[in-house]
C-alpha cells in the first residue's frame, strides 16, 4: 500500500522506546535519498468524489492516493483510492491499476482487504475497500522486537491470506511492512495488489497442492508453480472482453524491477520475465518477519540499485546475531524463506503458516534437522513435566537394573562356588561308589567262582546255597548264567518227538509234535511237567512222500479248530475229534499255512506249487468254488484270516498283502504294503495284529 502520509513516529505511544540499535526507522525504508518536494495542494478532502464524501488522506504513494471517505449511500467509513490526474496517467498505471482491483476483488479472504465498489468518476478511477484504522505494520514495527510470539502470529495470519491469493492464481510481488495494515485488535490485512501477477489457476493450484504433500520440507522442485510467460487469460479478471492481451498484463519489460528491494527475492531482483514463482512471496514473507525480530530488513543500501545487488550477492545476517535473543528454531524458519535458490523455501506459504504454527506448539519444525536429538529436545521442552517423570523413572530403573544386575552377579558367583563345591562332592562320591562297585563285583565273582567248583566237584546243593547268598542286587550276568545251567541240570530232558508248535487253549497248553500226536497240559508250574492227555491222529493224512508220518505245520482256531499240515497234505479236526472235518491234497511242493475264518466262513491253503517255484493261495468257501489267488516270487512266513472277510499273508522280504472278499467274490489282485526289514518268523492274529521276529532275532 502507499506509504503512510505522517510521521512514523507520531503513532507510538507516549513513553515506547526509541529507535534500538540495528532497528529501522519507517523513514529508512526508502532506498534512494529523501529529496523535499513541494506537494501540490489536493483538490478532494472535504469534497464529495461520487457516493463518497472525503475526509481526509491517508496515505500516498506512486500508484495512488488513499482517503479516508464516507459512502453516503450506506453510510459507512471506506478506503477509497484515487490515481491522481487519470487524464494525464500514463497506460502502464492505469493497467496496474485494474490490475490491483481485479486481484483483490477477487479474494475473499479475512486476511486480505475487501474491495466494495470499482468505477471512474470524472476521469479518475477509483474502488472503495474497507477501512482500516490500526495503521500499517511499518508504523508498529517495534512492537515486535521483544514479542517474537506475536511476530510468528502475525505471519501465520498474513501467510494465511497469501496462500488463499496463491490458490486463486494471483502473486502478489510487492509485500512489505507498509502493505500489511493492523486492525485495532492487532490482526493483519494484505494490501497494494498493484504490481500482482496472475498466474494460471491451474498451476497455482497444483504449486500449492505440491507444496502440502512435501510437508518434510525437502526439495521444492516443481512444488511451486513456474510462472514464465503468462498466455492463457487470467480467470480472476472481471470481464474477459475489456482485458488486454496476456502479454500487457506483466506490466515489467526485461530489466525493469518490480517491488521494493528490501522484500525481493534475488529472482525477482534479476528482472528476468518468467522465473518468478510462488516463492517470491514466501521470500518476501521471510524478509518482513527478519525485520520483525531484528529491527531491520535482510537487506539495506544506501540506493535502490545498491539494494538489488546486495540481495543477488549476498546472504542475509543470521537474525541471532543482531538479537541472540531470537529462538534458534525460529531462525530457522527465517532463513528457510530467505533461502536464494527458491526451491529450498517452503513449498507454500501455507507451509509456511504450518511450521510457525509448530515453533509456537514447541514441536519439532521443518526447517530444523530431522535428528532423534533433536525431536527429542523438542518434546522434553513441550512436555517438561511427562520429561522429568520419564527421566526419574529411567534414572530410577537404571539404577534398579544396576541393583538387580549386582545381585544377579553376587548370585551368579555364590551359584558358581555352590556348583565347584558340588562338583568336587560328586567326584568324590562317584569316586567312593566305583571303589564300593569294584569290591561288589570282587565279591561276585568271588562266589560265582566257588559255586563253579562246587557244581564241578559234584556238590550241587552247596553251589546252589552260595548263588542263594548273594544279595539280587549284586547279582550280574555271571550269577545268572550259572543259575541258568543249574537250573537245566535240575529239570529232565524231553525225550519225545520234537514238538512243532505250542498254543495256549481254554486255561491249557496244546503241543503238536512231529508224529502227529497232541499233548495236553493243564499246568507248566510244576518242576517235571507230565502230559495229561494225548491224542493219536491218523498217519494217511499226515504222510509224505520223503518222510511219512511227518508234521510240518500246525494251527489252532481260539474255538478249538485244529489244522495240521505235512509237505503236501492237510487236515482241519475239530476238538478231540477222531476223524479231520476238512482234508486237502494238491500238487504241492510245501504247504506254509492252513487256516479258516473266525466262523469258518473260508478256508485257506498257502501252498508251492511241485512244477514251478510259485506260491498259491486256495480259498474254499461254503457255498462256492475255490479262489485261487497268486503270491509272488517270496517264501510266505505267515498267513491267517483278518475278520471274516479279509486274508493276509505276510512274506520273507517285509511285504504284507492282503486279500478282500466282495460279496463272495475274492479280489484277485491284493492290497500290499511293504515294510522296511526281512523276516524270519511272523504271526497274524485275526485282530489285525502283527507279531514279527526279524533278521536278527529282535
Amino acid at each position: 500500500m502507499a506509504e503512510p502520509a505522517g510521521q512514523p513516529e507520531a503513532s507510538r505511544p507516549a513513553g515506547t522506546p526509541g529507535k534500538r540499535p540495528g532497528e529501522t526507522h519507517p523513514a529508512e525504508y526508502y532506498t534512494t535519498p529523501q529529496v523535499p518536494v513541494q506537494e501540490p495542494i489536493d483538490p478532494f478532502p472535504g469534497r464529495v468524489f461520487g457516493d463518497y464524501e472525503i475526509l481526509e488522506r491517508i496515505a500516498r504513494g506512486g500508484m495512488g492516493v488513499v482517503y479516508k471517505a464516507r459512502q453516503i449511500s450506506l453510510n459507512r467509513l471506506v478506503a477509497l483510492k484515487i490515481i491522481p490526474g487519470s487524464e494525464l496517467a500514463n497506460p502502464v498505471e492505469r493497467q496496474r491499476f485494474r490490475i490491483e482491483v481485479e486481484a483483490a476483488a477477487n479474494i475473499d479472504h479475512p486476511r486480505i482487504v475487501p474491495i466494495y465498489e470499482v468505477g471512474e468518476h470524472d476521469g479518475y478511477y477509483f474502488y472503495s475497500m474497507r477501512l482500516i484504522e490500526g495503521g500499517n505494520l511499518a508504523q508498529h514495527m517495534w512492537r515486535y522486537r521483544e514479542d517474537h510470539r506475536a511476530a510468528a502470529r502475525l505471519i501465520i495470519s498474513a501467510a494465511r491470506g497469501i496462500h488463499y491469493a496463491h490458490q486463486r492464481g494471483i502473486l502478489h510481488r510487492d509485500l512489505k511492512p507498509a502493505n500489511i495494515l493492523l486492525d485495532s485488535d492487532g490482526r493483519p490485512h494484505v494490501a497494494d495488489f498493484g504490481v500482482a501477477k496472475h498466474l494460471p489457476v491451474e498451476s497455482a493450484a497444483a504449486g500449492t497442492r505440491r507444496g502440502k504433500l512435501s510437508g518434510t520440507g525437502a526439495s521444492a522442485a516443481g512444488q511451486s508453480a513456474e510462472v514464465g510467460a503468462v498466455d492463457a487469460e487470467d480467470p480472476a479478471a472481471d470481464s474477459q472482453r475489456s482485458r488486454p492481451k496476456s502479454g500487457e498484463l506483466e506490466l515489467t519489460q526485461v530489466g525493469e524491477i518490480v517491488g521494493t528491494p528490501s522484500y525481493m527475492a534475488p529472482e525477482q531482483a534479476s528482472g528476468k520475465k518468467g522465473v518468478i514463482t510462488l516463492a517470491a512471496d514466501i521470500y518476501s514473507l521471510g524478509a518482513i518477519l527478519y525485520e520483525m525480530l531484528t529491527g531491520r530488513p535482510p537487506f539495506k543500501g544506501p540506493t535502490r540499485m545498491a539494494t538489488v545487488r546486495q540481495v543477488w550477492t549476498e546472504r542475509p545476517v543470521p537474525p541471532r546475531q543482531l538479537n541472540p535473543r531470537i529462538d534458534r528454531d525460529l531462525e530457522r524458519i527465517c532463513l528457510k524463506c530467505l533461502e536464494r535458490d527458491p526451491q529450498k523455501r517452503y513449498p507454500s506459504a501455507e507451509a509456511l503458516a504450518d511450521d510457525l504454527e509448530r515453533w509456537l506448539a514447541g514441536e519439532p519444525v521443518i526447517a530444523a534437522p530431522a535428528t532423534w536429538w533433536y525431536r527429542t529436545w523438542k518434546w522434553i521442552k513441550r512436555r517438561p513435566a511427562m520429561a522429568a517423570l520419564v527421566t526419574a523413572t529411567a534414572v530410577l530403573t537404571g539404577l534398579g537394573l544396576a541393583g538387580v544386575t549386582w545381585q544377579a552377579r553376587l548370585a551368579h558367583c555364590q551359584a558358581e562356588r555352590a556348583w565347584l563345591a558340588e562338583t568336587a562332592l560328586r567326584r568324590e562320591r562317584e569316586k567312593l561308589q566305583q571303589q564300593h562297585s569294584r569290591w561288589h563285583r570282587l565279591q561276585t565273582l568271588r562266589c560265582v567262582q566257588e559255586a563253579l567248583e562246587h557244581w564241578r566237584a559234584g556238590q550241587l546243593g552247596a553251589a546252589r546255597r552260595l548263588l542263594s547268598q548273594l544279595p539280587p542286587e549284586h547279582r550280574r550276568w555271571e550269577w545268572h548264567w550259572l543259575d541258568a545251567e543249574f537250573r537245566r541240570a535240575e529239570q529232565p530232558f524231553w525225550h519225545h518227538p520234537p514238538l512243532i508248535s505250542i498254543f495256549p487253549y481254554a486255561e491249557q497248553w496244546w503241543a503238536i509234535s512231529r508224529d502227529a500226536r497232541v499233548w495236553v497240559w493243564s499246568s507248566l508250574q510244576d518242576s517235571v511237567p507230565a502230559p495229561r492227555a494225548t491224542l493219536s491222529l491218523p498217519t494217511a493224512h499226515t504222510a509224505t512222500a520223503g518222510t511219512p508220518g511227518e508234521i510240518q505245520g500246525a494251527f489252532v482256531a481260539q474255538d478249538g479248530v485244529l489244522a495240521l499240515w505235512s509237505q503236501r497234505h492237510a487236515a482241519i479236526w475239530r476238538e478231540w475229534s477222531r476223524s479231520p472235518d476238512w482234508s486237502w491234497q494238491g500238487p504241492a511242493q510245501s504247504i506254509a499255512a492252513v487256516c479258516s475264518s473266525p466262523r469258518r466262513t473260508y478256508i485257506a491253503v498257502v501252498w508251492q506249487a511241485a512244477a514251478k517255484e510259485e506260491w498259491w493261495v486256495t480259498v474254499y468257501g461254503q457255498n462256492s468254488f475255490p479262489q485261487l489267488l497268486r503270491l509272488p516270487q517270496d517264501r510266505p512266513r505267515a498267513g491267517n484270516f483278518v475278520g471274516e472277510h479279509h486274508f493276509c499273508v505276510i512274506t520273507a522280504s517285509g511285504t504284507v498283502y492282503l486279500w478282500s472278499c466282495n460279496r463272495g467274490i475274492w479280489e484277485a489282485t491284493p492290497w500290499q504294503a511293504d515294510l522296511p526289514v526281512a523276516l524270519r518268523h511272523a504271526a497274524v492274529a485275526a485282530s489285525g495284529h502283527f507279531l514279527l521276529v526279524q533278521a536278527d532275532g529282535s
